[in-house]
């Protein structure tokens, strides 16, 4: 048998007949409520913004790679709008930690440019001793003099409940009021 005379496993199709049901039940809800609306319009319009400056030519590395970074944002944005939207709470929030991320790494660069090329140029030994989420965070909180840790508590939050295996991290797995967990998407 040749891979042009095979399919898909049914399974996998149904799945993604769930998962498109499901994304037709959230537009509507989104439709519906004039704040979830405003939200995926502001999505759109850091999409957009995005778009327009990362497509231009660069000046130089650092302006590149600060357009990389945002290539990476705006594909993040839009992964993760799309796992919302299908059903996948978790990865949706798992997505959105390294949005953080990145925003924090660009708060940085912002306030020390010369930071870019020493991160893009660090090897990972280097990257870890100097660039670790945490070390931005305390960087920018130190900077802005920012007592209350406020950047630490929000990664936290989505770490401990979407992108590292825990306890906490099942409630996203979970229909609102609890019950069960559900393995796949769910509304």
């Amino acid at each position: 048998m040749t891979a042009q005379s095979r399919k898909i496993p049914e399974n996998m199709a149904r799945l993604n007949e769930g998962e498109e049901y499901i994304r037709k039940q959230s537009i509507a809800v989104i439709e519906a409520d004039e704040e979830l609306l405003n939200h995926v319009e502001l999505i759109e319009a850091v999409m957009d913004h995005i778009d327009f400056f990362a497509k231009r030519d660069a000046v130089d590395l650092d302006q590149e790679t600060i357009q990389l970074l945002g290539a990476r944002i705006f594909n993040d944005l839009g992964s993760a709008y799309g796992q919302l939207t299908r059903g996948y709470y978790q990865l949706a929030a798992a997505t959105l930690r390294d949005i953080m991320e990145i925003v924090y790494l660009w708060g940085w660069f912002d306030r020390n440019p010369a930071k870019i090329t020493e991160w893009r140029e660090s090897d990972d030994k280097k990257r870890r001793q100097i660039f670790t989420p945490a070390k931005v965070r305390k960087f920018l909180d130190n900077f802005d003099n920012f007592k209350e840790g406020k950047r630490g508590a929000a990664y936290k939050l989505f770490c401990e409940y979407a992108a590292h295996a825990t306890w906490h991290g099942f409630a996203l797995m979970r229909p609102t009021g609890g019950g069960q967990v559900v393995m796949g998407p769910f509304f």
